[in-house]
């Protein structure tokens, strides 16, 4: 991770996002917990990074199999078992403990089952409709459109639909020689630079 995924953050950094799971992220939060054991703060805290990673990993993972990628989606069974535990706990001593004080909001608990619940439907029905055609669950997500609109941008900083229509010869070119290594660029040195200046190519 870096300062300015925490300090300053851009929202729409889907860099900052993933760094937060990464293994070496993990790996300082575990070492932050060895160093001082009675400190249980920092245990809890990888065991979160480590299960909701997961679930973000069965989606990016382009190395794993369908059966790893269910298994990885069990975070939704967790998920179950944390909620229940809270609101048994909020039965038994409601003055102290609520399930809105003391879990997950519920977009973010709606959003993650969610993730889980989509993973197992779309194995399931890319295996009984598709199985001719490989399983690529990352692309499955909006990531393709922001493209299509940051390199829209790049020609183009404010434009309008009937510019937009004009732009798409363009911008497939532009993405057919980013897709296939033929766009030779230089990067800015910004880490979170997410999109490429296309200024000069076009």
């Amino acid at each position: 991770m870096y300062k300015q995924d925490v300090v300053k953050l851009d929202r729409q950094d889907d860099g900052a996002a993933y760094r937060a799971f990464c293994s070496s992220n993990l790996r300082n939060v575990y070492l932050q917990h060895l160093e001082n054991p009675e400190d249980e703060e920092m245990c809890r805290f990888f065991v979160l990074l480590f299960i909701f990673g997961e679930l973000i990993d069965c989606y990016l993972n382009r190395q794993i199999s369908p059966l790893e990628r269910i298994k990885m989606a069990m975070t939704f069974f967790f998920l179950r078992f944390w909620c229940q535990h809270i609101l048994n706990l909020s039965e038994n001593y409601p003055d102290f403990i609520s399930l809105k004080k003391n879990f997950l909001a519920d977009q973010s608990y709606s959003i993650l089952t969610s993730l889980a619940e989509s993973m197992i439907l779309l194995i399931k029905a890319h295996c009984e409709y598709y199985s001719s055609v490989p399983l690529l669950p990352w692309m499955h997500g909006s990531e393709a459109v922001e493209h299509f609109f940051g390199i829209a941008r790049q020609i183009n900083s404010d434009f309008t639909y009937a510019e937009l229509i004009h732009l798409i010869p363009k911008i497939a070119q532009c993405s057919k020689a980013l897709r296939n290594n033929n766009l030779i660029y230089e990067k800015e040195k910004s880490v979170r630079e997410g999109i490429i200046n296309l200024q000069d190519i076009v």
